[in-house]
């Protein structure tokens, strides 16, 4: 049987196992008693194989020789595809002075992609007084930073940015790694931005540059953007830090962990304060790899942010390593203005014509002089988001070299087996404008779009629904209609349009991922702007653009993290963390339709809330945690404890009480599948503080006890596992800047152990399809006849080219599941063909399937036979029966052809 097991730090990024050779990469850690080279892991890895049949060479990726991780990446080529991922880590594990081995994964930059319906409620406001401001692009310098308006910029007004800078609190001092997919480092906003390092992990050279993504040079200008020559007001919240650049991810493809693990141990060996890194994917336990390098490093003296991830809203949407445990994990709010920087264009028609605004994508290859014939597949303006099937287009102009396709932002497309397709690359048109759709708001954003589904269209651009209506319109009167699009920023007249957002600026970011961790532990700590932010961009677009995502609340928050170090610099890590989560500014619950509640939101969604970059700086009450985690019924402490310092010169009297934020279920429905997405009640829990009051002297601390003493009313909380949080409100009397602080608390009302791992809604008795990689549900009791020849590494085939298995579909993830064949007659386990645990990262569905390989070959006679998989639930004690989820799937009937060669003393 093979297994398609889907890693999630991304898919698994090597050949398919069904090749004629087996070919993976693997990460090992050493313990401490060996003192290996490069060349040596790769010996005792080949020999280890060897001794159990298998001709694998080891190849070199990384190697790690720092105190907190020591050992190295290998690529694995093997003559044979009889090995699996499971078999290789767990022979690399016996190898004495191994500590550790795992698979290498792909990981995601966070980078928010989706088209995810933000609030709808266009009456619903926030009192803001902002104005809009209207400009064509002319160079503005930036003033002198003695001025008490240098600053204007809405993310750093609101966040206490911007008055750091008036008392010259802007990074200096402080050493920054950048962690990302690329740089230009050439665009004028960072002109003057001190790079004093940079490493490009891709190739091993010194060239961080590229010239085919964003995402880099946007992160990096949030947090470290200089340049008088800087437009538009753009200026990094750390100016004056020194930043060391990282490159992890080659053109068009993803990075990988143990690229990121190198990158992460030398910032640390080069003495680096912070990490900004803004890559992040999948749930992983504290025992990943990457995770765990990440918290080492945290504890040992180097500060680490990490995005919470897209995936909001909802509980358990977040991601690793920002799951990991001490590490600082950032979400998004909005930003209270949402900046629109357009490009010129103009449509013609024998109907008339006139000017559009555009935002160009990725890719953005046009022609300087060109004109695109517009084609739509639409009748109406507004479609729906559900996939459509591909349409025949038989309307479509035999030379397709100059045509653009017109369509819904939010439309998708099927095509006859029912996969998602790029309607460009299937139809051939090179070109692609997207309109934004009629519920569109000011949170959503301008539309950047970027187009990872056709590696051939050439370039993509997104307008407003108007002129999407206006150009359909055309379209339909006039067939040869067209377009012109502005091929470059110097021809482009851009605009900038700053939008009042009224609506969520300063609220969390719809797409904000919530917690908790996999391991109970209250995630994200706090938010930073991410929302529609306007930063640097390659040279291409000017060098500017807007995007958001919970990667753009990262290096915010990182340069909020170096202006702390700035003016502290004997902070620890964990008293950086510690300040900003209590100095943070707890967050109103908004949902679905823009309606803003009078109650916090939930604390798995904001964590502290939004950081306040001025109180951090001013503060002198310093917490030694930044959040409390009760954990669910069956693991939560009797209380928590956490200790308050007076770093002022004169005594404060605080007055401590609780403030309550809203609760929730983590499932939909009892005995349900799915998770809640997105909903909050104002009903709290309440919590014993003691002591209530007390005086704390000059350098003194003071230690204060807090327990759960009731869970918030939910009538389901046992069945559908309820959530709570809320806050430890401090007043500190006599303070002299910073006089009011909360620390986050979070718990559950029922064990974690309810959660269902195995989805039985969407687990099932399946055939893979050989031929076309695609599985099929089907009903118990069908036959699969299989000739079988012991010779063959894959030893069963079927005239069909059908395999049987079964379909797993996890609710979430677990440390450890097994698949078993089951003898359905009598109910005897037969073979387990694979197993994984938790350091192997992975999600679902995945697809297992029988093909005479399994368990070395094992003969499994002819008889009716079932899958079984067990799964250790969340929090569970693998040594009780309760504590597995075990999901048994309908029988099937194995019989062998007459051609067969069976074992001796066996039967057809």
């Amino acid at each position: 049987m093979k297994s398609f097991l889907a890693q999630v730090a991304a898919a698994a990024c090597f050949p398919s196992l069904i090749a004629a050779a087996y070919k993976d990469a693997f990460v090992v850690e050493f313990d401490g008693f060996v003192q290996w080279s490069s060349e040596s892991l790769h010996s005792q890895v080949q020999a280890s194989l060897a001794a159990r049949g298998f001709d694998c060479t080891a190849s070199s990726r990384f190697f790690f020789n720092h105190a907190v991780f020591r050992g190295g990446s290998f690529n694995l080529d093997c003559t044979t595809n009889k090995l699996t991922r499971q078999l290789v880590v767990s022979t690399v594990q016996a190898i004495d002075g191994v500590e550790k081995a795992w698979p290498v994964t792909n990981v995601e930059p966070a980078i928010y992609r989706g088209n995810l319906p933000g609030a709808r409620d266009g009456s619903s406001r926030i009192a803001r007084d902002l104005g809009s401001y209207v400009g064509h692009d002319t160079p503005k310098p930036l003033a002198a930073r003695d001025g008490a308006d240098t600053d204007t910029f809405s993310t750093h007004v609101d966040t206490g940015v911007a008055k750091l800078r008036t008392v010259n609190i802007t990074g200096a001092g402080v050493k920054i790694a950048v962690i990302g997919s690329g740089f230009d480092v050439d665009v004028a906003g960072l002109s003057k931005t001190n790079i004093a390092y940079v490493h490009d992990l891709t190739d091993n050279d010194n060239d961080v540059r590229d010239n085919c993504s964003f995402h880099g040079t946007h992160v990096f200008g949030i947090i470290g953007a200089k340049g008088d020559e800087a437009r538009y007001g753009v200026s990094g919240v750390a100016p004056d830090a020194a930043f060391e650049l990282y490159r992890v991810a080659p053109c068009g493809e993803s990075s990988t962990n143990d690229m990121l693990i190198n990158s992460f141990l030398e910032a640390a060996e080069r003495g680096a304060d912070i990490i900004s890194c803004s890559f992040g994917g999948g749930k992983a336990f504290p025992e990943d790899p990457w995770s765990a390098v990440a918290t080492r490093l945290f504890r040992n003296g180097t500060y680490v942010s990490l995005p919470s991830g897209n995936g909001g809203p909802g509980i358990f949407s977040g991601v690793s390593p920002a799951m990991s445990d001490a590490v600082t994990s950032v979400g998004s709010t909005d930003n209270t203005v949402t900046p629109y920087l357009t490009w010129q264009g103009n449509w013609t028609a024998t109907t008339g014509g006139g000017p559009i605004r555009f935002i160009p994508g990725l890719p953005f290859d046009l022609p300087a002089n060109n004109k695109l014939t517009i084609w739509s597949p639409n009748d109406v303006i507004d479609q729906s988001s559900e996939c459509q099937p591909v349409p025949e287009a038989k309307d479509l102009p035999a030379d397709l070299s100059n045509v653009v396709l017109l369509s819904d932002f939010v439309q998708c497309w099927n095509d006859a087996a029912g996969a998602s397709v790029s309607l460009t690359k299937t139809l051939g048109i090179p070109y692609a404008i997207y309109y934004t759709s009629k519920t569109w708001t000011v949170s959503d954003g301008p539309g950047f779009f970027e187009d990872t589904l056709d590696p051939d269209v050439k370039a993509v651009a997104t307008v407003d629904y108007e002129t999407g209506r206006q150009l359909l319109d055309a379209f339909h009167k006039d067939r040869t209609a067209s377009v012109y699009l502005a091929n470059d920023f110097s021809v482009a007249s851009p605009t900038l349009e700053n939008r009042p957002n009224n609506r969520t600026g300063l609220l969390a970011s719809n797409f904000s991922a919530w917690g908790p961790a996999l391991t109970g532990r209250s995630m994200p700590l706090f938010l930073a702007p991410g929302g529609n932010l306007l930063s640097t961009f390659p040279a291409k677009y000017g060098g500017y653009g807007v995007v958001g995502g919970t990667s753009q609340s990262v290096p915010f928050e990182a340069g909020v993290a170096a202006l702390v170090k700035q003016a502290h610099p004997d902070y620890t890590p964990e008293e950086i963390q510690a300040v900003i989560a209590a100095t943070a500014r707890p967050v109103k619950w908004y949902d679905a339709s823009g309606k803003v509640s009078d109650f916090l939101a939930p604390v798995f969604q904001q964590g502290g809330g939004l950081l306040d970059a001025w109180n951090a700086v001013h503060s002198t009450t310093l917490l030694n945690v930044g959040e409390l985690s009760f954990n669910d019924t069956v693991n939560r402490p009797k209380s928590l404890s956490f200790d308050i310092k007076n770093t002022g010169k004169a005594a404060i009297n605080y007055k401590l009480s609780h403030r309550g934020a809203a609760s929730g279920y983590v499932l939909e429905t009892a005995k349900g599948f799915n998770f809640t997405r997105g909903e909050a009640f104002p009903v709290y829990a309440d919590v014993t503080i003691t002591p209530a009051s007390i005086k704390i002297e000059p350098g003194q601390s003071a230690s204060i006890s807090v327990a759960v003493a009731k869970e918030p009313a939910l009538p389901e909380a046992a069945e559908r596992v309820s959530y709570f949080g809320g806050y430890i409100a401090i007043d500190a009397e006599g303070s002299p800047d910073v006089n009011s602080f909360t620390l986050p608390y979070t718990g559950f009302g029922a064990p974690l152990a309810t959660i269902p791992i195995v989805d039985r809604d969407n687990s099932y008795l399946m055939y893979w399809n050989m031929t076309s990689s695609s599985q099929t549900r089907i009903e118990p009791g069908r036959v699969f006849k299989c000739t079988l020849d012991l010779t063959k590494d894959m030893p069963a085939s079927f005239p069909d080219n059908l395999y049987p298995g079964v379909w797993l579909d996890p609710v979430i993830q677990s440390r450890h599941i097994s698949i078993i064949l089951v003898d359905a007659k009598s109910g005897k386990e037969v073979i387990t063909p694979d197993e994984t645990s938790s350091d192997q990262v992975w999600g679902g569905p995945n697809t297992w399937y029988w093909d005479g390989a399994d368990a070395n070959k094992t003969f499994i006679p002819a008889g009716n036979y079932s899958w079984r998989v067990k799964a250790q639930r969340l929090h569970a004690d693998p040594a009780e029966d309760s504590s597995w989820d075990v999901f048994d799937t309908g029988t099937w009937v194995l019989e062998y052809m007459s051609n067969s060669t069976l074992p001796a003393n066996s039967t057809m």
